[in-house]
């Protein structure tokens, strides 16, 4: 059957779906990270930060596609022998699947409850619709959006949306990537709810092998 290349991709976009058909059902370009959350997370209102991040933005879905479902997956692994050993486990197994260009949601989230106030928020995507960049900046809309809706604030103004197909800038992410990061969740005494999101992060190649930089994800 003869292969019908998707409209109003970018050049990188095309090269990268024409070297998926050659390597169907292997997760050449999965990329992703993780973050580790610590704090007294109220699960609801980051899924809810979360889809609306991520119906916010065009860019996570090919040209033409409607509006994927954004699902969180809950996984609580506390009860584990090594909560955060089989939390490893189960991010490396799940980047070992593909994620097919046919489903119109070509990310996964989960979200992986090691300890009383300490957890792990799961991202992978196809690396057709995103790149570092893009993740980082998801990750800290996600954020903004999450404390704004835990204090009870007006979400604060971003600057505008980047342009359709956009989270994909550089095409310098490799595939199969597994960046891993910290974003702490500091306490205000007086409205008890999250007063910032920071970081640390640690990128790992082929999920392994510690190759450690810093940044900030968000004030």
């Amino acid at each position: 059957m003869a292969l019908v290349l998707p409209q109003n991709l970018t050049s990188t976009q095309e090269a990268i779906w024409l070297d998926q058909q050659l390597f169907t059902g292997k997760p050449i370009y999965n990329t992703g990270q993780v973050l580790s959350i610590r704090g007294n997370l109220r699960v609801d209102l980051f899924e809810r930060a979360l889809r609306e991040t991520v119906a916010e933005s065009p860019g996570l879905r090919l040209p033409r596609i409607g509006r994927p479902a954004c699902n969180l997956m809950l996984l609580d692994l506390r009860t584990e022998k090594n909560p955060l050993g089989a939390a490893e486990k189960w991010m490396r197994n799940e980047m070992r699947r593909v994620i097919s260009l046919s489903d119109p949601a070509l990310f996964r989230f989960a979200l992986l409850r090691v300890n009383e106030d300490h957890w792990l928020w799961f991202q992978k995507y196809h690396h057709i619709i995103i790149d570092g960049t893009g993740r980082r900046l998801l990750s800290e809309r996600t954020a903004r959006r999450y404390r704004a809706l835990r204090l009870g604030e007006p979400y604060p103004s971003l600057p505008s949306l980047p342009p359709k197909n956009s989270w994909l800038l550089s095409g310098a992410t490799q595939p199969q990537t597994l960046m891993k990061s910290t974003v702490s969740i500091g306490w205000s005494n007086s409205l008890n709810g999250p007063d910032l999101f920071s970081k640390s992060i640690g990128r790992t190649r082929n999920a392994s092998n510690p190759d450690l930089m810093h940044a900030l994800i968000s004030h």
